[in-house]
């Protein structure tokens, strides 16, 4: 963090840079946009290409509508610049604002959810008593019931009401939560249902090995496939590239 952003976020100013009000594609750009559409439908209502003149003629197309296209882009990039920069700048002058009180946050959070902790644990305490001496107290009851069988109903439903306990730690201004979280992942143990692919990990393993995954899928036919990893299909892609 520079200098001179956290002297702005001492002083709650933020200095945005110079900003263009207005946008405006010409009409050059999208009457060509337009022309490039309609040739692609034509194109595209033959179905195929029969020839190699056909073949060229859209490889030049295909070149021309990603230099159309990427010109507009440009422009796009340039024009948003200075407004990237200024929701970089406000990000980080706030966050700079922002951070002692953050900071401020987690340390009276550990004080409050410490207390919490120790709340719960005893409530815990004081209801496992209550279920005890509210088992203790219908098992008294049935061995009276036994003693006095003459006389008593043995139909006659026992109810011992569990003494309340009361709610510890409770605010108006904020929840209380426990929640279970990941303490430490032994990677080694871990059953492979829990276990996702990484594609990246593929991915390299395709350039690694480039030459030789071509060279084998170019043996089978069109649409075959190869699997050399285990689970892992490759297939043949074949499509043009236009800078």
């Amino acid at each position: 963090m520079t200098d001179h952003v956290s002297a702005q976020a001492a002083d709650g100013l933020i200095k945005l840079p110079e900003m263009k009000r207005e946008l405006q594609i010409s009409d050059e750009w999208l009457g060509g946009r337009d022309g490039y559409l309609e040739r692609v439908k034509e194109i595209e209502g033959n179905g195929h290409l029969s020839t190699n003149q056909d073949f060229q003629a859209a490889s030049k197309l295909l070149k021309s509508i990603t230099k159309h296209s990427n010109a507009l882009e440009s422009v796009r990039k340039d024009y948003a610049k200075p407004f990237t920069q200024a929701a970089k700048l406000i990000k980080q002058v706030s966050d700079v604002a922002r951070d002692p009180l953050e900071k401020a946050k987690g340390v009276l959070s550990k004080i409050i959810g410490d207390y919490a902790a120790e709340q719960r644990r005893i409530e815990r305490e004081e209801r496992a008593k209550a279920e005890q001496a509210a088992r203790e107290e219908a098992e008294r009851k049935l061995s009276e019931q036994s003693d006095d069988d003459m006389f008593s109903d043995p139909d006659e439903e026992i109810t011992v009401e569990t003494e309340a306990v009361s709610r510890r730690a409770v605010s108006n201004n904020i929840r209380v939560i426990q929640k279970v979280h990941i303490s430490f992942i032994d990677e080694e143990r871990v059953p492979r249902a829990f276990c996702s692919v990484d594609q990246r990990k593929i991915n390299q393993y395709i350039r690694d090995n480039n030459a030789e995954l071509k060279a084998a899928l170019a043996e089978k036919d069109e649409g075959g496939t190869i699997e050399p990893i285990e689970g892992v299909t490759l297939i043949l892609e074949t499509k043009p590239v236009s800078t």
